[in-house]
């Protein structure tokens, strides 16, 4: 794989620009490092000394084999064994990767921030107000779109995959596609990026992001653009971008597109895409719950499932389930993949029912599947009827819905089916930090991700 910069040598120089925690250092020692790297697409690697400096980015260079020997030499004089492996991707066989990511990449940092912005934004009181921004989606909980139930969730920040495109992002057209309330698209704002335009169809969500904007200085405003509408009619939007983006971001969207919608997704990113320009896909991963596991290993080439999951809420704590009672999973019809989803309120607890349980038959009866469905969710109620007694104002719902989940080889072989070039593939946790290794990822990956290149 051809790198970003090309085959070019390491540049020296006094001023440190960007470094990140590696899966062996932890982040209080990394803070306490010193890093040297002329350009802000280059990631230092650990050291030993705080006076010792890695200038040797291996993702400078794009390949595995073949450094110089003299570099060779250098690296295996600063850095330990075990952590050569790490970054030469010996620990990485699972994953494709031209440019191995770190495990750890704290943005909700200021000082970790700091080093993937551009200069003007370093400092006080820019660099507060983007660091709040940050902190607004580091680690955060799922929360969902606009409070309506057409468009899924927003989710945490995948803080390694934004560093990686923060760095990617420098002197090019950025677009954020179904980017919510924007914060993403803010922080790539602050880098150094010519420009970045962020969709959404949502009209509160981009409420919210102009909101988030007012609170930046006026040249990054100005670096800035909203594009409302649906994503698959952005050429028709805005048919200037045609050939002139470096980098897209398309997270946690494709997974709710039919086949023909994928289609036209991707052929649209192409359009959008310069020669060479990036774009970074994360979707629903196959590895969410360890029951799934049987239904991947019997059919491992299929992406289309209907899940089916039945959880207890409890109004006075959350309208998030207080308890999942029956989780489910089925291969399904790629056709019927949409973002509509059957949502049946089947007993509810509230004023309305004199404060005790009441089964809703109507709600019932729409449970189109065989009745043995029917049937499993009276046993999982009666299985947890301790979890009932304290709630005073709450429901049990069935939540059925077509969807897509990916491993990280299927998702890797859709790009390549649509003309990419894939250069890294990966898997994140719930809380958005990459997974590097090849250990079981059942119970651990929430999303899968690629970052691919347009050929």
């Amino acid at each position: 794989m051809a790198s970003i910069l090309g085959d070019v040598s390491p540049i020296i120089s006094s001023k440190p620009e960007s470094y990140f925690v590696s899966a062996k250092t932890s982040p209080e020692r990394s803070l306490s490092l010193t890093t040297k790297s002329k350009s802000p697409e280059m990631r230092s690697l650990p050291t030993h000394s705080e006076e010792g400096v890695l200038d040797i980015c291996y993702e400078v260079f794009g390949r595995r084999q073949g450094l110089p020997d003299h570099l060779m030499t250098l690296i295996s004089s600063c850095i330990p064994p075990e952590e050569q492996a790490f970054i030469f991707n010996k620990k990485l066989p699972y994953f494709d990767t031209s440019h191995p990511l770190p495990a750890l990449v704290n943005l909700s940092y200021r000082s970790v921030l700091s080093m993937y912005l551009a200069k003007g934004c370093r400092n006080d009181p820019t660099l507060s107000a983007v660091a709040k921004i940050a902190q607004r989606i580091y680690e955060s909980l799922p929360r969902s779109i606009a409070d309506t139930s057409n468009y899924g969730q927003a989710f945490s920040m995948n803080p390694e995959i934004l560093a990686r495109a923060m760095q990617l992002a420098k002197n090019q057209v950025v677009v954020e596609i179904a980017g919510a309330s924007g914060e993403n698209a803010i922080l790539l704002a602050c880098t150094e990026a010519q420009h970045v335009y962020l969709n959404d169809i949502e009209p509160v969500e981009i409420a919210t992001f102009q909101t988030l904007k007012g609170r930046l200085p006026v040249e990054i405003q100005r670096k800035l653009t909203v594009i409302e509408g649906d994503c698959l009619e952005l050429v028709e939007i805005k048919p200037e971008l045609v050939n002139k983006v470096g980098l897209i971001l398309c997270q946690n969207l494709i997974h709710f597109f039919n086949n023909k919608q994928q289609e036209k997704i991707f052929h649209l990113i192409k359009k959008m895409l310069r020669p060479c320009g990036r774009a970074i896909f994360t979707a629903n991963s196959i590895y969410v719950d360890e029951s799934f596991r049987k239904v991947f290993e019997e059919h491992p080439k299929s992406t289309s499932f209907t899940s089916i999951m039945c959880g207890i809420v409890d109004y006075e704590i959350s309208t998030l389930p207080k308890q999942i009672i029956l989780q489910d999973l089925v291969v399904g019809d790629e056709e019927a993949v949409s973002t509509n989803f059957q949502k049946l309120h089947l007993y509810e607890r509230n004023s309305k029912t004199s404060h005790k349980w009441q089964v809703n038959n109507d709600q019932l009866l729409k449970i189109t599947s065989e009745n043995s469905l029917r049937s499993r969710i009276a046993a999982a109620i009666n299985q947890h009827k301790s979890s009932f007694k304290n709630i005073k104002h709450g429901t049990v719902w069935v939540l059925i819905n077509a969807l897509r989940g990916y491993s990280v080889t299927n998702l890797r072989d859709l790009a390549i089916r649509h003309g990419f070039d894939v250069e890294t593939t990966f898997a994140v946790t719930a809380k958005g930090h990459t997974i590097n290794d090849k250990d079981d990822l059942f119970n651990r990956a929430a999303k899968v991700g690629i970052i691919v290149r347009n050929l």
